[in-house]
């Protein structure tokens, strides 16, 4: 990972970054591994480099034990986080030894957002998100794909720089953006 990392080769780092997930799946570190994840499915969509189905199938078991063992909201938790790093911070955190605890985990450095500065689909989404519901359940409110949902919630908590579904209601909460507006 160290040379690939310090060579720009990005193809390389993300599949390094899949075998670490599973890697960390199997030694039962199941938050790592699914932000281990997380990073590497978001930077095969940003470089646009696919992911042969053949290497999907070799991943696929580690990844289901641990989503079954994280349960899926901390699933979508720790794949969203993974999300929101950038290759950079992946390969870092994919190298460190770091407990897998959630106040260690490399956060990107962005500044604080407001709510004008989500999209109308993003605030749509932080709002159902802060009122609990899944991404499925999100997905279904909206007519769209439970991936794309969790691509919606990695994108909101990337910009307003947070690392949790809990930090947006919080975030939505002290905005006021749970009550309904007087019109």
């Amino acid at each position: 990972m160290t040379m690939a990392h310090s060579a720009g080769r990005k193809p390389t780092i993300i599949n390094i970054l899949e075998g670490m997930a599973s890697l960390a799946g199997a030694r039962g570190e199941a938050t790592r591994a699914a932000r281990l994840w997380g990073a590497a499915e978001a930077a095969r969509e940003v470089t646009d480099i696919a992911l042969p189905p053949g290497d999907r199938a070799l991943h696929e078991p580690y990844l289901a034990d641990v989503r079954s063992r994280l349960g899926e909201v901390a699933w979508d938790e720790a794949l969203a986080e993974g999300r929101a790093m950038s290759l950079d911070q992946a390969a870092e955190y994919a190298l460190s030894k770091e407990e897998t605890d959630p106040t260690t985990v490399p956060v990107p450095q962005t500044p604080k957002a407001t709510a004008d500065e989500l999209t109308p689909r993003e605030h749509e989404v932080a709002i159902l998100v802060a009122s609990g519901l899944t991404n499925r359940q999100v997905s279904t409110r909206l007519g769209i794909s439970e991936r794309t949902a969790g691509n919606h919630v990695a994108r909101i908590l990337r910009r307003l720089g947070l690392r949790s579904r809990a930090q947006i209601a919080t975030w939505a909460a002290e905005r006021q953006l749970l009550t309904p507006h007087p019109d």
